[in-house]
């Protein structure tokens, strides 16, 4: 257990998320006073919290049946414009190991290597 406040548990985690990144949580803020070995355990409690299943069932939600997903599509429609459609992905960059070939293509703004997923979204049949 961590023995930190649960808002800069959460704080870390998140900077760890965006960033992909201890040495970011802990080099580029000075007055962040935390051990890499600390941050690990901060951004595993919080991650281990946000998979529990009493949250998981609370927020993350997929349509279960015909009805669900017509009345998504139709909601999806009504904001967006767009037939069909019961929920899309933003992409995002991810962080992958420096490739031994092709490097360069890899490398992003970031200052790392990162791979942008193409963005994608889920297309109810008809």
């Amino acid at each position: 257990m961590t023995y930190l406040l649960i808002s800069f548990q959460l704080l870390c985690t998140l900077s760890f998320l965006a960033s992909g990144s201890y040495q970011r949580i802990i080099g580029q803020n000075i007055n962040t006073f935390l051990s890499q070995p600390s941050a690990s355990r901060c951004i595993c409690e919080v991650v281990e919290t946000l998979n529990h299943p009493t949250i998981i069932s609370k927020y993350i939600k997929f349509p279960q049946n015909a009805e669900e997903r017509l009345a998504l599509k139709e909601r999806f429609y009504e904001k967006f414009k767009i037939p069909g459609v019961i929920g899309c992905v933003d992409g995002t960059f991810v962080t992958i190991v420096r490739p031994t070939e092709n490097e360069e293509r890899y490398y992003c703004r970031k200052g790392n290597h990162a791979r942008k997923p193409t963005k994608w979204s889920v297309v109810a049949s008809r």
